[in-house]
């Protein structure tokens, strides 16, 4: 919608020649210093979307305070022990299966 449209000054009476130099003057006065209203939004929710992302970081961060870290450090050396634990036992049963598989082979060649 135009400034002159929004205006309406016509229907005060003012001729269409003053109410386009009115429009004119008022448009050279805010020419720079408008924003058209499309580009607000845009950056009005920009800065909401961040404003929100930063709160929900901010909380990460406050959450992350109160870790105990040599209790993380135990639970990650656990976890890492059991896992080389199940590795070799699965490595151990995997070696008897191909053993079993490879006896299995040779019977049934002979």
């Amino acid at each position: 919608m135009s400034l002159k449209s929004s205006l309406n000054l016509t229907e005060f009476g003012i001729a269409e020649e003053t109410v386009d130099k009115i429009v004119e003057r008022v448009q050279s006065h805010i020419s720079g210093a408008y924003i058209p209203k499309e580009r607000f939004d845009e950056v009005n929710n920009s800065l909401k979307q961040q404003k929100k992302m930063n709160a929900t970081l901010s909380g990460q961060l406050d959450g992350l305070k109160d870790v105990d870290v040599e209790g993380l450090n135990k639970k990650i050396t656990d976890l890492q022990n059991e896992n080389k634990r199940q590795q070799a036992e699965f490595d151990k049963q995997m070696s008897a299966e191909k053993l079993n598989n490879s006896s299995k082979r040779i019977r049934y060649k002979t």
